[in-house]
C-alpha cells in the first residue's frame, strides 16, 4: 500500500542542498519525510543494494520502501511481532530482512515472496539488537534483557551458540569475517567473544554510562559505540593492541535523556564520517578524522533513534520517536 509523504525543507539546514539530474539514481527531492509509521520509530536501515529502506518500532510493523520510486513508496508491510520492534540488520543480498522485538523473538522475513520465514524463540527477555552475517554464512547474533548473546544457525531450531552474562545486553555485532562478536549493554563495556575459542577475549573499557548502540567500520578495524554518557567513541580492533589504547576517538554533541532509548550508531561513506542518534531532536554528524560536528540535521520532533548512511548514495536517514523516517540527499558526503 502507498503512504503518504511529505518534503521537508528543513532537514539539514542548508547541507540537503538541490540535485541536478545528470542520470544517476537520486531522491525524487533533496529531503523526504517518510510517514506511515502510528507510533515511535526506533530502528531504520538502508539494503546493501541501497535502493530499499526498512524502518520498524514501537507499533509493531517493518515498512518496506522504495526510496528512488518518485514517491518514496511503501512496497511493503511486514507484521507478526508482538510487542515493539527495536532493530533491524538485512542479509548480504538484501533478500531477506531481520527484526528482533520485545515479544522475546526474533523474525527473518522474505522480501520477495512479502512473508516471515522463520520465528525464533529461546530468549527470556525483551531482544535488543540483531546483527546478521555480512559474509554469506547462514548465521545471525542476537543480544537480550535476559543478560544473553546468542549465536544462531538460521537452519536450525535453537541458538548454536550462548554467552551468559549478570547484566542486560543492548547491543550486538559481528566482528570482520565473524571471527569475533562485539557486544555492550548496562557494565559500560564492550566485549570481544571469540567465536572459535568461545571465549571473552578482550574489553573495550571507556564508557562511564549504559551502550546503546555499536557498529562495525567498512574496513572492518574500528568499532563505533554511543553510550547514555553522551560520548560517541571509536575503538581499534587489531588483535594485538594494548586493550588500554584501543580507545581512537571521542565524538561529542550527541545527547540522551530520561527515557534512555536505545540510541544507535553508524558509520558514513568510506568511514569518513560518524553520526548517532540523540535524544535533543537532532542527527549529529562528525568528521572522523578531526572529532568536529560536520553537521547537524534538524527537523524531527521526538528523539532520533536511529541514524543509517545509504552504502552506495549520498544520503542519510533517521528514525525518530515523531512517528516519522527522514531521508537526506548530502552529496557533500562523497
Amino acid at each position: 500500500p502507498k503512504t503518504p509523504y511529505s518534503v521537508c525543507g528543513c532537514y539539514g539546514e542548508g547541507l540537503v542542498s538541490k540535485i541536478m539530474d545528470s542520470g544517476e539514481k537520486h531522491l525524487f527531492s533533496p529531503s523526504v519525510q517518510l510517514l506511515g509509521h502510528k507510533s515511535d520509530v526506533y530502528t531504520t536501515r538502508f539494503s546493501p543494494s541501497g535502493d530499499l529502506l526498512a524502518s520498524a518500532g514501537n507499533d509493531r510493523q517493518i515498512l518496506i520502501w522504495d526510496i528512488f520510486d518518485p514517491q518514496c513508496k511503501n512496497t511493503l508491510s511486514f507484521k507478526g511481532h508482538g510487542s515493539s520492534i527495536l532493530e533491524v540488520s538485512w542479509a548480504r543480498d538484501s533478500s531477506t530482512l531481520f527484526s528482533c522485538s520485545a515479544d522475546k523473538t526474533f523474525s527473518s522475513w522474505d522480501l520477495a515472496e512479502g512473508v516471515r520465514i522463520k520465528k525464533f524463540r529461546g530468549h527470556e527477555g525483551v531482544v535488543n539488537s540483531v546483527d546478521a552475517s555480512q559474509t554469506g554464512s547462514e548465521i545471525a547474533v542476537t543480544a537480550g534483557d535476559d543478560f544473553a548473546v546468542k549465536l544462531w544457525d538460521l537452519r536450525a531450531k535453537a541458538a548454536v551458540m550462548e554467552q551468559k552474562m549478570n547484566y542486560q545486553v543492548t547491543t550486538v555485532r559481528f566482528g570482520p569475517a565473524n571471527e569475533y562478536i562485539f557486544f555492550g549493554g548496562l557494565d559500560n563495556q564492550i566485549r570481544a567473544w571469540n567465536i572459535k575459542a568461545n571465549t571473552i577475549e578482550f574489553s573495550l573499557i571507556g564508557h562511564e554510562d549504559t551502550i546503546t548502540g555499536i557498529a562495525l567500520s567498512n574496513d572492518g578495524k574500528k568499532l563505533l559505540s554511543n553510550g547514555i554518557d553522551n560520548t560517541a567513541r571509536s575503538w581499534d580492533l587489531k588483535p594485538f593492541a594494548l586493550d588500554q589504547n584501543r580507545c581512537l576517538k571521542v565524538f561529542e554533541g550527541g545527547m540522551h535523556n530520561f527515557e534512555r532509548n536505545l540510541l544507535r550508531c553508524c558509520w558514513g561513506p568510506n568511514d569518513k564520517y560518524v553520526s548517532v542518534g540523540s535524544a535533543d531532536k537532532i542527527v549529529y554528524i562528525w568528521n572522523y578524522d578531526t572529532e568536529a560536528i560536520w553537521g547537524k540535521l534538524m527537523g524531527h520532533n521526538g528523539s532520533v533513534n536511529e541514524t543509517h548512511f545509504n552504502p552506495r548514495y549520498p544520503i542519510v536517514a533517521s528514525a525518530s520517536s515523531d512517528r516519522t523516517v527522514f531521508l537526506g540527499e548530502i552529496p557533500q558526503l562523497i
